[in-house]
Order: C-alpha cells, then sequence, then structure tokens
C-alpha cells in the first residue's frame, strides 16, 4: 500500500505519517526539498538503489528521498508488497501520477481552527510570527509561514542561532536559517502555479529580497498590514 497525506498547513499531516510508521511499519518516501532551501536542508545518504534517505528527519524516521515524483512511484510500484507512505504531494500533476497505481490511497486530513493556530505558534520563528496567502482568481494556491525549513529543528527549539541568539534587526543575517513567509509561499506554489495576475497577501510588509522573488515569479499586487515594529 501507498498512502499519500494531504491537507493545511498544521492540520496533522505528519502526525498521521508518523503514526503509520511507529505502529504499522511504513515506511516513510518524501521528494527532495527544492535547490532554494536543500542548502539549509538535514543531510541526505545516497541508498544503494540511488535513492536517499534523509538523517533529520521530523517525523523521527528516516525517510527515503527522491529527485522527482517519477522515480519516487517507480520505487513503491518495484516495491508494491511493501507499505509506504509520503506527506509531499505538490501538484495536481504529482497526485495524478501516484493515482495510476491501484495500491496508491489519498488521505485529506484536516483539525479545528484553534488546533492548527496553537501548533502554528509553535512551529513559527520565534522572533516574529508573520503569515502569507498567496491569491489566484479568487482562489487559495499556497500559504507560508516564517520558519526554518523542512526537516530541521523548529526555530523554538534551537535550530535557527541567530534567532536563538538574541542577535539585533539587521545583524547576523549570513548566519539565519529561516524562511520568510513570503518564501515558503512561493517555494510551495512554485511559477508554474503562481503565474501573473496573483495576488499576495501578508500581515507584514516584504524585505527587498522577498520583494525580489514575487517580482520573479510574476506577482502584480502585494497587500500588507502591520502594526508591529521589529
Amino acid at each position: 500500500m501507498f498512502i499519500g497525506i494531504c491537507g493545511a498547513i498544521c492540520s496533522g499531516k505528519h502526525t498521521i505519517a508518523a503514526f503509520l510508521i511507529r505502529e504499522h511499519g511504513f515506511q516513510l518516501l518524501q521528494l527532495v526539498p527544492s535547490q532554494a532551501t536543500s542548502a539549509i536542508a538535514p543531510p541526505l545518504a545516497r541508498t544503494p538503489d540511488g535513492s536517499e534517505k534523509s538523517n533529520g528527519n521530523q517525523l523521527g524516521n528516516q525517510a527515503m528521498m527522491f529527485e522527482t515524483a517519477e522515480a519516487m512511484l517507480e520505487y513503491a510500484t518495484r516495491h508494491y508488497d511493501k507499505d509506504f507512505v509520503t506527506t509531499t504531494i505538490p501538484d495536481e500533476r504529482t497526485l495524478d501520477l501516484f493515482a495510476q497505481r491501484p495500491f496508491f490511497m489519498l488521505v485529506s486530513v484536516d483539525a479545528p481552527v484553534g488546533v492548527r493556530y496553537e501548533r502554528w505558534k509553535a512551529r513559527n520563528c520565534m522572533k516574529r510570527r508573520v503569515g502569507c496567502v498567496l491569491v489566484r482568481s479568487h482562489r487559495v494556491i499556497a500559504t507560508g509561514y516564517n520558519g526554518v525549513a523542512k526537516g530541521m529543528t523548529n526555530c523554538s527549539s534551537g535550530g535557527c542561532p541567530r534567532c536563538n541568539g538574541g542577535t539585533e534587526s539587521g545583524a547576523g543575517l549570513q548566519t539565519c536559517l529561516c524562511l520568510h513567509a513570503e518564501e515558503n509561499a512561493l517555494l510551495e506554489a512554485g511559477r508554474e502555479r503562481v503565474g501573473r495576475g496573483s495576488t499576495l497577501y501578508c500581515d507584514t510588509c516584504p524585505c527587498l529580497t522577498c520583494a525580489i522573488k514575487i517580482v520573479q515569479v510574476g506577482i502584480r499586487e502585494v497587500t500588507y498590514w502591520s502594526t508591529s515594529t521589529k
């Protein structure tokens, strides 16, 4: 069996995957993070069959990492008699690809807004809590929050040396491991899903670095509101 778990941010995807791994012996299969985040993602080790294993997966299990969805599906197909789970289904194309196999099952999860909010606070950067939403044609296509890359120790648990060091605003940026909310939303969506005509909503003004990326993916409008100061 090959189970794909999808859902909104902090809906409990990883909790369910961890349960399947711990209680039922499922193997975690994940897609390698994009090049934009791989530089600060957990180290990967090659396995004999050409896949990779993550040594720092937050699910407490060494995930087999794959460069493409096709490679992941090919591996699951060759070992169809084993049980696999993944929480990385980035787009409809990947879902359509996995759905070709009769042993694949998609599970969509959700949680009460209050529960998701408390989980989000625990995962967010310890210095600032910023959220971002990308919208196109009145539909939400991606969301993001500021914090460390997937698979890393949360900022509030000591994952980012800059944030935990009490560094003043604008200083020591070269040591910061956190991604901004806008960056996370853009990476989640990808250029093809964003497209021109999209609008970005954020509760703080994007910095210059994020603004450059916003322009690059073709977003034409940014709406932000903030009463906080750095």
